[in-house]
């Protein structure tokens, strides 16, 4: 019977679980995904591009998933899972105060 369940403290549990996952693995896949972004920079650009996007991440990141939308799908597929991530990890996340 379902009555020994709370629903209220599964929902709880999983959000909690959800934060601590985001919070351990969004900053690392994030630096990962920036240095993907820089080398598409510098294979797509040369030195410059490379450059350009290494010091421009965001910017970087939206202009190469608009260039590569249609030929590398798995980095237009991350690009958006991390817009996802990063609104959550900013906004939802509770920040801890020192």
């Amino acid at each position: 019977m379902v009555d020994s369940v709370n629903i209220d403290e599964m929902a709880l549990v999983f959000r909690h679980s959800m934060n601590n996952m985001i919070q351990v693995v969004f900053p690392v896949s994030a630096v990962c995904f920036h240095f993907w972004t820089a080398m598409i920079g510098f294979l797509e650009q040369g030195l410059y591009g490379g450059i350009l996007s290494f010091l421009f991440p965001l910017a970087a990141e939206c202009y190469w998933t608009l260039e590569n939308i249609g030929h590398n799908s798995p980095y237009a597929a991350l690009f958006f899972l991390h817009i996802v991530a990063g609104v959550w990890w900013w906004k939802v996340i509770p920040k801890k105060s020192y």
